[in-house]
């Protein structure tokens, strides 16, 4: 198929992965090795070559949240409102993280020493790295916490109960309450000069806010869905510019450019029904919907230049070793391998800006169920 076709190239699985019992709720692949969380309460490590080399076992209900870090260490949150840090390599337990009393919704790290986690139970909290202790509890949300994210001294965390909040990290002291949104606040992102974030809520509106002063900027242009996932994109065009892509239940993805004076807007259309996914870099756009496609877009261009044909309802999505493969995960436990390498003439170098970022958040279907 030419690079000029109109037509989107479909194309089937490579491989699958299977032993999970249940639904998998997170997927990372981590130093040459993939991961897999599921609804049955393990962790997975798989070869590429499809093999379960390991199951990690220690929680009494599901894995909620996974996060990986460079020294070699794997971190999982489980509705049984436990955290726990595994050696990868040496696939063996290090820390028990207790204190949270219902799901983890999020995880994320700050430096090696810091573990933050957001909870169904409303509260964020901070733990020692090295040795589980908690050092901070931050309180004041009055329902879930669905996202968390730190930029310098602060962290922030969005809520079912309509607002984000940011907090001091070394005190735990409330700083701002961004109110405005009128149902749950479902994704945000904060910039990277760390004075302007973009929001996203079933209230189906995406908001600008002034981090310094908590004062809602401007409401951007109404869905007719729930708008579920927020993602950051830079210079897709090649001339340096800020889009901001959003994940909405109306189907539609919605792609904005953010710079200062130089204000637009376009409708990425492909989807027959609910957005879920969103994984942005650089050029690349992956989406993943309920009409159980996954598919890859080339933002430069406003068009999908590729579908996955998983067939299957799934949850998460993430890249191997190698950038020419996708691998996505399904809610009857299996993971499906996707090679790209047949079709990299196709994408004209796309290929190579897909990567993988820490925190996740925008990657995997949530474990509060959108």
């Amino acid at each position: 198929m030419g690079q000029n076709s109109t037509t989107p190239e479909e194309l089937e699985s490579s491989r699958e992965f299977t032993g999970h019992i249940k639904s998998i709720s997170t997927l990372q692949y981590f130093n040459g090795k993939l991961y897999s969380g599921s609804h049955d309460s393990s962790l997975r490590q798989w070869d590429p070559s499809g093999s379960c080399l390991f199951v990690f076992r220690g929680h009494s209900k599901f894995i909620s949240a996974m996060i990986t870090s460079p020294e070699g260490i794997i971190y999982t949150g489980s509705d049984d409102g436990d955290i726990r840090s595994w050696a990868a390599e040496r696939q063996v337990i290090l820390h028990l993280f207790k204190g949270h009393t219902k799901t983890i919704s999020s995880l994320t790290l700050h430096g090696k020493k810091h573990l933050y986690s957001g909870s169904f139970d409303n509260d964020i909290r901070k733990w020692d790295t090295e040795t589980g202790e908690c050092l901070q509890i931050f309180r004041g949300h009055s329902d879930i916490v669905t996202g968390i994210a730190v930029k310098g001294d602060y962290i922030y965390s969005s809520s079912a109960d309509k607002t984000i909040r940011k907090w001091n990290t070394e005190d735990g002291t409330l700083l701002l309450t961004f109110t405005g949104h009128t149902s749950w606040v479902w994704d945000f992102v904060v910039m990277e000069d760390g004075f302007h974030m973009y929001s996203c809520s079933q209230d189906k509106t995406v908001r600008k806010w002034n981090c310094t002063t908590g004062k809602c900027m401007k409401v951007m242009e109404e869905a007719k869905d729930c708008v579920c996932r927020i993602a950051v994109a830079k210079n897709v065009d090649g001339m340096g510019g800020t889009h901001l892509i959003t994940a909405s239940w109306d189907g539609i993805i919605r792609e904005y450019r953010v710079d200062e004076g130089d204000e637009w807007k376009r409708d990425l259309k492909g989807h027959s029904t609910k957005v879920k996914n969103i994984m942005v870099k650089g050029r690349i756009l992956v989406s993943g919907g309920d009409d159980n496609d996954v598919r890859i877009w080339d933002l430069k261009h406003g068009k999908t230049v590729c579908i996955l044909k998983v067939r299957k309802p799934f949850t998460s999505i993430c890249r191997g070793k190698s950038n020419n493969v996708l691998y996505v995960a399904t809610r009857d436990g299996n993971i499906k391998e996707f090679s790209l390498e047949k079709t990299k003439k196709n994408f004209d170098g796309l290929v190579e800006d897909l990567d993988t970022d820490q925190t996740a958040t925008h990657y995997a279907e949530s474990n509060i169920s959108v």
